[in-house]
């Protein structure tokens, strides 16, 4: 999880500026020195160094300890609610990499205000192919696949019905307020946890983060 959550820094980073994620390969953002591989350890390396680039001593954003202790915390809490809920350890396929793709969409929209494609496509894909993939052992045992007890199918239906019922909201919002009431990003984000935990659990969701929302502005 530690290490996932070093990959997301560079997400972060790199993606709102329209830069690649694999080259050049991770350096220092003041001088340019590549990081060797002991700088590179998530969570000890940033101790060992105090905070600092080791070539020119400027301050590394506590944000990378912060991404990185996070990201593990919650891949470990996750592991252990499936476990003691007596969950399929399969689950983890569908809630970890969802979980790890919410963290850079938190960050990005706090600091940019936008949501990435890279990361809300994703998560609009993610349900229907863990679905899909959950759907095929009894396809294969039975011989004969049925739409009606597919669950890959009320994934798919799930991120359409999502994606048009929050488009119009949002056509509306703007048509109503003359201004956007609700993003893009925010529509496919919504459709995207729709196929991945249903549409009663993104409704939910929804409503908290509303809530939470309200009282950071107030």
């Amino acid at each position: 999880g530690a290490c996932g959550g070093s990959f997301l820094n560079v997400c972060v980073y790199r993606i709102p500026l329209g830069l690649s994620i694999v080259s050049p390969p991770s350096h220092c953002p003041a001088c340019k020195a590549r990081i060797r591989p002991w700088e590179n350890v998530p969570i000890f390396s940033w101790l060992l160094l105090r905070g600092r680039c080791a070539h020119c001593g400027a301050p590394i954003s506590p944000r990378y300890i912060l991404v990185e202790t996070a990201t593990g915390l919650l891949w470990a809490a996750l592991f252990l609610q499936v476990l003691f809920e007596g969950r399929p350890l399969s689950t983890l396929a569908l809630l970890l990499p969802l979980v790890s793709l919410a963290i850079p969409c938190f960050l990005i929209d706090c600091k940019w205000r936008i949501l990435p494609n890279e990361f809300t496509y994703c998560i609009m894909a993610l349900g229907p192919l863990f679905w899909l993939a959950h759907d095929l052992p009894p396809f294969e045992r039975a011989g004969a696949f049925r739409w009606e007890d597919s669950l890959c199918l009320r994934s798919i239906l799930s991120v359409a019905g999502a994606l048009l019922f929050f488009w119009a909201f949002a056509a509306l919002g703007r048509r109503a307020f003359g201004r956007d009431a609700l993003g893009m990003g925010d529509v496919k984000l919504l459709a995207g946890i729709a196929g991945c935990l249903g549409p009663f659990a993104m409704l939910s969701i929804l409503f908290l983060g509303s809530l939470t929302a309200v009282a950071c502005v107030s």
